[in-house]
């Protein structure tokens, strides 16, 4: 017979934003098991179409690419020019 210890894992990377327990989307997206596989790069760019980002925010600040377009407004039916 053989028996062994029963190992507990945990995370080996705790992301360093003191908020990180109240985000509760992170474990619904699987986040934290992501961690385990990489912490991405500065190199990566992800785009993202939000009127909602707050670009001022210390860990977005000089990390958002803020390009500002001329809203073109569309022909509404029945409108002739």
């Amino acid at each position: 017979m053989y028996v062994q210890k029963s190992s507990g894992y945990k995370i080996d990377f705790i992301p360093n934003d003191s908020l990180v327990n109240t985000q509760w989307a992170l474990s619904k997206i699987s986040a934290y098991e992501a961690w385990e596989i990489t912490q991405g790069a500065d190199t990566v760019i992800v785009s993202v179409i939000d009127t909602g980002i707050d670009y001022k925010h210390p860990d977005l600040v000089n990390k958002v690419l803020l390009i500002v377009a001329k809203r073109v407004p569309t022909p509404r039916a029945g409108i002739k020019k």
